[in-house]
């Protein structure tokens, strides 16, 4: 599916399974010599072939956006509703991927099972230069589950867009490097209420969410919101932050630092189990393991 052109469409109780995107071709100069050449540095033994491709060897790679639908263009509106979007193959957003001041609304929607690069499940961006018309996602009673990237296994937001997810379940998600269940890279505005993170992973940081932006209005806001049983190899289990603004209720990433670093502005995690009951001004409060966004419970 790929709308786009300033149309309406509503997509409902639809299954959106098994598509792929796919492209071969053997562009290395070493090409179909028995050994897999893509990516190879001088450094490597392989014969230099950094950026070509050798499809003979290493099999087809995935390319393309919204493998499973793709929604681009400026007034473009859509809305999914009481789907399912699962086993979609491609680059980016291969379960759906939004773009280019799109406007689209996902409710009781089932996003599960996508493989790709970035964002398995969903992408919301602009491909082009971040300051092209903003795309707008709303998410609500959702689940985004079991998707896997190397980055963004379940949620990839880049580029400026509005996004708001409410009542939603982002769990079981994976990614090789960063953002298990969410990778944010310079969103605009980023409001996350009433949802649950569980059981997402990260093969380098960020097992619920890594997060980037590059100035104080470009916030993410996460309210009344659980983290449960997030990991990443290398630790931040629940939230990574680099040089950004992240609230939870009230605490903001320059207030609650856990870990300083004055030449990237300010990082730091949440880690799941170890966090204080409260920190700075803002509130939480642990429970059997479970990290409840909730009214303090201890006096900051």
């Amino acid at each position: 599916m790929h709308a786009g052109g300033g149309s309406f469409v509503l997509v409902s109780s639809s299954r959106i399974r098994g598509n792929a995107l796919r492209q071969c071709s053997d562009e290395c100069a070493s090409a179909s010599d028995g050994v897999c050449d893509e990516n190879a540095s001088p450094w490597s033994g392989l014969p230099w072939c950094s950026w070509g491709t050798d499809c003979s060897d290493c099999g087809p790679r995935r390319y393309g956006y919204g493998a499973g639908a793709r929604v681009t263009g400026v007034g473009t509106r859509v809305t999914f509703s009481d789907c399912d979007i699962n086993a979609n193959d491609g680059a980016v957003g291969s379960g759906v991927s939004t773009e280019e001041g799109s406007l689209v609304t996902f409710t009781s929607v089932h996003i599960h099972g996508n493989t790709g690069y970035n964002g398995a499940g969903l992408s919301i961006g602009t491909t082009g230069w971040r300051d092209a018309a903003p795309t707008t996602v709303s998410i609500a009673n959702s689940r985004i589950e079991s998707n896997h990237a190397d980055y963004g296994g379940g949620l990839y937001v880049y580029n400026e867009p509005t996004v708001t997810i409410e009542s939603t379940q982002i769990v079981s998600n994976s990614a090789v490097y960063i953002g298990g269940g969410v990778e944010l890279s310079y969103s605009k505005t980023v409001t996350i209420s009433d949802s649950v993170f569980m059981s997402n992973f990260a093969g380098l940081h960020g097992g619920t969410m890594y997060a980037r932006t590059d100035s104080q209005v470009r916030a993410v806001t996460i309210s009344s919101t659980q983290f449960i049983n997030n990991s990443a190899t290398f630790g931040y289990a629940a939230l990574f932050v680099v040089n950004g603004l992240v609230t939870v209720n009230g605490c903001s990433s320059f207030d609650c630092i856990d870990e300083p670093d004055t030449t990237s502005g300010g990082w730091y995690s949440y880690r799941n189990p170890t966090l204080p009951a409260c920190i700075g001004t803002g509130p939480y409060s642990w429970q059997d393991g479970v990290l409840n966004i909730v009214p303090p419970t201890v006096a900051c």
